[in-house]
């Protein structure tokens, strides 16, 4: 993982992790409230990432990593 890349990992999460609170909308994508894909779509648009908005079009982009692999030492 780059440097880069994990400045934006970092970023994202804590991006994400300052909503915590929110109150949960159905198809929200802002602070007056999220569905879970539209914090995702959110928190990821702030480092320029176009997710799409639902949940089921996230899970078909990217690549898929082993629930047991393990970066680092």
């Amino acid at each position: 993982v780059s440097e880069k890349g994990l400045s934006n990992a970092e970023f994202v999460i804590a991006t994400a992790s300052n909503n915590i609170g929110t109150r949960y909308r159905s198809g929200g994508t802002d602070s007056s409230g999220f569905d879970c894909s539209g914090l995702m779509f959110s928190s990821f648009k702030a480092i320029d990432i176009d997710l799409p908005r639902s949940s089921s079009e996230q899970a078909s982009v990217g690549f898929k990593i082993d629930k047991n692999c393990r970066f680092g030492g």
